[in-house]
């Protein structure tokens, strides 16, 4: 299509480079929902529901930070008007964030000769650059 998540040209680039072992993290919006089976087979999930959360907050698996997403129109902000929850797709995948309504997953980690962690939402959705730079900060730990 013409807005493809993962057109040819970038599952190349994605394929090559976690073939070197080299570590991926991926977000967006419909991830869950229109990342198809290079997405899936890459990054280790399956949608489990494409209308995860309506109050925009997820939580660090851990329990130990709060992250509010921007689920209304703003000036100064991407909105969301809706997320995705992914499911784990092979054993020894980790729940790394969850929405606080549902318990859902929100991002799971999965290591298979290289490291992923997919994003059911965009991170630059959240409501400020210091909690894109925190939820960054502790995604990365795992690499």
């Amino acid at each position: 299509g013409e807005f493809e998540l993962f057109p040819k040209y970038l599952q190349n680039s994605v394929s090559k480079f976690t073939s070197a072992g080299k570590n991926i993290i991926a977000s967006g919006a419909y991830i869950g929902q229109e990342g198809g089976v290079f997405a899936q087979r890459t990054f280790n999930y399956t949608l489990r529901s494409p209308y995860a959360a309506t109050n925009g907050q997820v939580v660090l698996s851990d329990g130990s930070e709060t992250f509010s997403l921007q689920m209304s129109p703003s000036p100064d902000r991407y909105f969301l008007q809706n997320v995705d929850a992914v499911d784990a797709k092979y054993r020894g995948t980790q729940t790394l964030l969850y929405y606080n309504t549902n318990h859902l997953p929100a991002a799971l980690y999965c290591e298979r000769g290289y490291k992923s962690i997919v994003v059911g939402f965009p991170i630059e959705a959240l409501t400020s650059q210091e909690q894109v730079n925190s939820l960054i900060k502790n995604l990365v730990k795992k690499f």
